[in-house]
């Protein structure tokens, strides 16, 4: 792993104590190894492999769009197109004609017949994003499409069989949904038949500091620019954060970072984060009390464990704290250390 772009004492290198990457997963561009989402990146295969829909889960920034395409790349219908629709960009009266097409003269000012994306997507994949935006009758269509394998066209007294992969995604609790009848319970049995939910990057916050390697050279690359280093105090930071915008909001940061810097270094505070302290105000009380006092747990015991060279049991003495309790806490909050050169020896965890 090339670590030039972190500043740091050691001269270590723990690349080949590193997961490896899958075969696909750098084609892909597929970035991380920690354990929750290699459990995803276990899966991806055997869901490409099957015909049966996909459903992608996660919060917005997490990156199902990426998946959705890893899942056509490797699938049997690779050759054929990936097209992708926004479910929430589409006004729910041209729903019917962006998804099946129309026929000429099938209404005023159709000139001309159109291919909707299920036609494109033909002998591939049809990726719809958002898909908690449907209307309850548009989805009543969709599912159609699914049973049947068929659709007809906006004007059009003949139906065309359908030759797609369907592969759906949302940042919504579907069954939340179907509890207040704004999605119907056997689309979502349809489309779910196999669910990968892509984690949080606070739940895999080990694969930050890749992500951070990735960012810093392609966005210096686009700029024009020399690949600043980043300091040790700075990559604390980013691995502290909570990250409620993901994947996408780290690469915006950086992307900032790489603007503000003039030394050829970025340090915590070349980074626009918003002060660990500070908690949403919009919380349920018991929700915010619960977060700022994680937050100040993950930040003291970051601090105290940087300061005694990242030595448990020296951490512990510093802070007054018995070591099994604090072992347990660094568990808990899933605190490694944030270099590519060394962590936390899992048996000092004991």
């Amino acid at each position: 792993m090339n670590d030039r772009f972190f500043t740091h004492s050691s001269s270590l290198c723990a690349e080949a104590l590193e997961p490896q990457p899958y075969p696909w997963q750098e084609r892909s561009k597929v970035i991380g190894t920690s354990p929750s989402f290699r459990r995803v990146l276990d899966f991806v295969p055997s869901a490409a492999d099957s015909a049966f829909p996909v459903l992608i889960t996660g919060e917005s920034g997490t990156g199902k769009e990426v998946f959705a395409r890893v899942v056509h790349y490797l699938s049997p219908c690779a050759g054929g197109p990936f097209v992708p629709l926004q479910c929430a960009a589409i006004p729910s009266e041209l729903f019917e004609n962006e998804l099946f097409g129309h026929e000429n003269g099938a209404f005023t000012g159709a000139g001309s017949a159109r291919t909707g994306v299920v036609g494109e997507a033909e002998n591939g994949t049809l990726f719809l994003d958002e898909i908690e935006s449907l209307r309850v009758e548009h989805q009543a269509k969709l599912l159609r499409l699914i049973e049947e394998g068929e659709y007809r066209p906006v004007g059009s007294s003949k139906t065309k069989a359908a030759h797609v992969r369907i592969v759906t995604a949302t940042n919504a609790e579907l069954t939340e949904l179907i509890g207040k009848g704004l999605f119907r319970q056997d689309l979502y049995y349809r489309i779910a038949v196999i669910n990968l939910r892509l984690p949080p990057l606070r739940e895999r916050r080990d694969d930050i500091p890749t992500f951070v390697r990735y960012f810093l050279r392609k966005y210096s690359e686009e700029s024009g620019k020399k690949a600043p280093q980043l300091t040790q105090s700075a990559l604390d930071r980013l691995m502290a954060y909570e990250w409620p915008g993901n994947v996408r909001e780290l690469a915006h940061k950086i992307m900032q970072a790489i603007i503000r810097t003039r030394s050829g270094e970025i340090d915590a505070e070349n980074l626009d984060l918003p002060d660990l302290n500070v908690t949403p105000v919009f919380l349920p009380f018991k929700c915010a009390k619960a977060k700022a006092i994680d937050d100040f747990t993950r930040s003291y015991i970051t601090k105290s464990l940087v300061a005694s060279g990242w030595n448990v049991s020296e951490a512990a003495r510093m802070a007054g704290l018995n070591r099994t309790v604090l072992s347990r806490t660094i568990h808990k909050l899933n605190i490694t250390r944030p270099q590519a050169d060394s962590t936390i020896d899992m048996e000092d965890l004991q």
